[in-house]
């Protein structure tokens, strides 16, 4: 291990180094504009509220410089690196006047390609700025060396705010999808070398992130190899779990780490302090499962795990991640596990198919939610979880007793009986009663709990599934 003194030493030559060798010249290509806090030009006004900038075809860089935007990307294409530019393809920064930060929105239409040189992101956004990509368009965007494909760049430290809230349409996986791709040393999409991911959500759209490789550095006799970027997370130079947060709320996410030499061995595809799901649930495709170090606490979803020697090959393992939801088929001689403690959910209007040699294994700590609509086809098994079906109006009774007495005390359990197990098809399982609340009504007044006299309407509400109504 070195000591503080050398690794301090190292720490300026590293710097020193990378501002020399990856750092591009400063020369200036044609630009597409300046956007800042009051608008692109004389003509624009967007002090009180932006109407849109749009951008189409082949153009020159395109930088936003505090305020509140829109940009419509409509077919286009920023080669920022054969250029030369000397900056990223789209910049997002702040003000140089009030140092006031910017909140981007970019809507995607049609297919848009960016790329920078050495130095840049390839879509930069530092600390204190955010973007928003929306739209059904695609977004192909590539980073230079130490370049985040979207986020920071160089060694300037953490990105800012990025949410991609695009498209989701399965039967077109390239509406709304963003590609993007970290230059060496930088993550796909967060940190560019040596920084964090900031805060990253994915809450729809089909995403694809992979991190740059790491690079040798000469240091005298010997070599020093900079660690590779994450697919979404750190760049090169972040620790494992480093800093910075992911949400992942739902989508299609891809993220593949770069390889480090010389051992050739990927960086984590997810990899920051702390991944969350704000209620929701993702599928991600990675060639790592989630770092022991990440704090995955309030993380729902299924890592898919990548074959390391053929990434592009369809993967045939998953571990699932607290309240996880299981939307796709598994193929023959795919596994599953649930992690203790957590559940897989299959959509209620949906039939999940297990193909030949398929499994899905946990211990009694765990449970398939609305297991009734998964479906054998050849020898596959479940081993371990608990099976149950979610509340629904089949396993509730309306008590039809007339000689309910109210006396003011709650009568709602015996108004109400919900049954402890269901069976379909020669089945039993258990009912799960957890994420629903009830709303009940009489004569429109909302009440707490059946307790007056009188004819109610009771709502049942879940985020996860459709409200049903039943009268008592």
């Amino acid at each position: 291990m070195m000591q503080k003194k050398k690794l301090k030493s190292l720490a300026v030559f590293l710097a020193t180094v990378s501002a020399s060798l990856f750092l591009p010249l400063t020369v200036n290509a044609d630009s597409a504009g300046t956007i800042t806090e009051s608008g692109k030009d004389p003509t624009d006004e967007c002090t009180i509220s932006c109407k849109g900038h749009t951008f189409s075809g082949t153009i020159g860089t395109i930088k936003v410089a505090g305020g509140k935007h829109t940009i419509i990307l409509d077919g286009v294409t920023i080669d920022a690196a054969t250029a030369s530019a000397g900056c990223p393809a789209i910049e997002i920064n702040k003000s140089s006047s009030t140092g006031r930060g910017s909140t981007v929105e970019i809507v995607l239409k049609g297919q848009n390609t960016l790329t920078s040189p050495d130095g840049y992101a390839g879509l930069y956004v530092p600390t204190g700025n955010s973007v928003t990509i929306t739209g059904d368009g695609s977004l192909d965007v590539t980073g230079g060396k130490t370049g985040a494909g979207i986020g920071s760049q160089g060694l300037d430290g953490a990105a800012g705010e990025i949410t991609i809230a695009t498209t989701t349409d399965p039967s077109d996986p390239q509406k709304g999808k963003v590609t993007a791709k970290g230059g060496a040393t930088a993550a796909g999409i967060g940190g560019g070398q040596g920084g964090g991911c900031g805060k990253v959500s994915i809450l729809s759209g089909n995403v694809n992130a992979t991190g740059g490789d790491g690079a040798p550095i000469p240091m005298g006799d010997s070599t020093y190899n900079v660690l590779a970027g994450a697919g979404i997370g750190g760049g090169g130079g972040q620790r494992e779990g480093g800093g910075g947060e992911i949400v992942l709320k739902g989508g299609e996410v891809t993220a593949i780490g770069g390889a480090t030499p010389p051992s050739k061995e990927r960086r984590n595809g997810i990899d920051c302090k702390t991944l969350s799901s704000d209620g929701g649930s993702a599928n991600i495709y990675s060639n790592s499962t989630i770092s022991a170090t990440t704090n995955i606490d309030k993380f729902n979803g299924i890592v898919w795990k990548l074959n390391k020697d053929n990434l592009s090959a369809a993967p045939t393992s998953g571990e699932a991640y607290g309240s996880a939801i299981l939307n796709k088929n598994l193929e023959a001689n795919t596994s599953l596990l649930i992690r203790p403690g957590c559940s897989v959910t299959v959509p209620s209007s949906q039939k999940i198919y297990m193909k030949d040699g398929s499994s899905i294994i946990g211990d009694k700590d765990t449970s398939i939610i609305n297991a009734d609509n998964i479906i054998s086809e050849g020898i596959c098994v479940i081993l371990g979880p608990q099976l149950k079906v979610t509340l629904s109006r089949e396993v509730i009774t309306v008590a039809k007793d007339p000689n309910l007495i109210y006396t003011g005390k709650d009568l709602t359990d015996q108004a109400l009986i919900v049954a402890p197990t269901y069976t379909a098809n020669d089945k039993t399982y258990a009912v799960d009663t957890s994420g629903w609340t009830r709303i009940f009504t009489i004569d429109y007044i909302e009440k707490k709990s059946i307790v007056e006299a009188g004819t109610y309407e009771v709502t049942y509400k879940n985020p996860n599934y459709t409200d049903f109504k039943l009268e008592v």
